[in-house]
């Protein structure tokens, strides 16, 4: 298996052979000193088993990307929100996001 990272969501996976598609645990990674605001939880399972895993994205602007990706087939759909005032007007659920995102982290950082 070769790790690959997809433009269209950027939830970590193997591709195999047979086009199936795996998802690694849940992740986080943080930005660096240049970025320090980014983060990304990916890899979140649900509770009832089924093949889909969710990924959030909080860009160096504090924009909020939500992803999911069938794990069996690879198929990944995504909305984002904008952080500021700007945009759709409904910064509120980046920020609600972005505190959900911390509380993940946090929660597998102290794994």
């Amino acid at each position: 298996m070769t790790p690959y990272f997809p433009t269209s969501c950027q939830i970590l996976s193997c591709k195999l052979e047979e086009d199936w598609y795996i998802i690694l645990p849940m992740n986080v990674e943080r930005g660096d000193s240049s970025m320090p605001n980014q983060l990304i939880v990916s890899g979140i399972k649900g509770d009832m088993g089924e093949p889909t895993r969710l990924e959030l994205v909080k860009q160096a602007d504090g924009d909020i990307i939500v992803s999911l990706r069938n794990t069996e087939t690879g198929h990944c759909l995504q909305i984002e929100f904008s952080s500021f005032a700007g945009g759709s007007g409904n910064f509120e659920s980046a920020q609600k996001l972005g505190e959900l995102m911390e509380l993940l982290a946090t929660k597998e950082e102290q794994k």
